[in-house]
């Protein structure tokens, strides 16, 4: 079985008072795309998915977003 292994994202967080949504949809753009090439069999995220307990409206639409693309993504076709 292959693993992708990643943690601690923080979606939602902030850098001086400034938002980093960009730098975090590229780096869900680039999971995606990663995912897609290496086909691994399960993505392991271990640590917090975000920031803060109640995350924000657009935290949380950066994860369901990501969620909605990695599942409509071909995935590994088992082998006989």
């Amino acid at each position: 079985m292959k693993f992708f292994h990643t943690a601690d994202w923080h979606l939602g967080q902030s850098f001086h008072g400034q938002e980093r949504h960009v730098e975090q949809r590229a780096f869900l753009d680039w999971l995606l795309a990663t995912l897609a090439e290496r086909q691994p069999d399960a993505l392991l995220i271990a640590g917090d998915i975000f920031d803060v307990v109640n995350p924000s409206l657009r935290a949380q639409e950066l994860l369901y977003d990501f969620i909605v693309a990695a599942h409509a993504a071909p995935c590994r076709r088992w082998r006989s």
